[in-house]
């Protein structure tokens, strides 16, 4: 079985099921590490929810910051409304330097809105190659 061990037991008896330990991915966060025994689980989804402002975006940046500077471990932001200006703007009162972390290629940050500004919605390709014929039964 995937990330259990079997151990027999005396004959005639079930087997002893014994899970893996959890391998957990240090964040660096001040605090955080502690009350999760060590960090988020590696190598899986960890999902962030609250309201609107309650800090979800600061703490993925901050998850990130702290991954590149400390753990020399590159990361990616893919945010749906900020473009990588505002990250850099809102942060920097925290001391983190964003702009040289992207400069080093330790940290990419793309904003999805700024990624479909510069598309053409039917087509997909940049607005400057949009100069296409509407597909046929198109409306326009």
């Amino acid at each position: 079985m995937f990330g259990v061990q079997m151990r027999q037991k005396a004959k005639n008896t079930r087997p002893e099921v014994r899970p893996e330990p959890l391998v957990k991915c240090r964040t660096g966060i001040a605090g955080l590490d502690e009350i999760t025994f060590g960090g988020l689980p590696a190598r899986r989804t960890t999902l962030v929810c609250g309201g609107a402002g309650c800090g979800k975006t600061l703490l993925g940046l901050e998850f990130l910051v702290r991954g590149a500077t400390e753990f020399d471990e590159p990361g990616v932001c893919i945010s749906f409304e900020e473009t990588a200006e505002d990250f850099s703007r809102n942060v920097v009162s925290l001391g983190f330097e964003v702009d040289k972390l992207i400069e080093q290629r330790k940290l990419a940050i793309e904003g999805l809105a700024e990624i479909a500004a510069s598309r053409d919605v039917r087509s997909g390709l940049p607005k400057s190659n949009s100069k296409q014929p509407n597909p046929p039964g198109a409306r326009t």
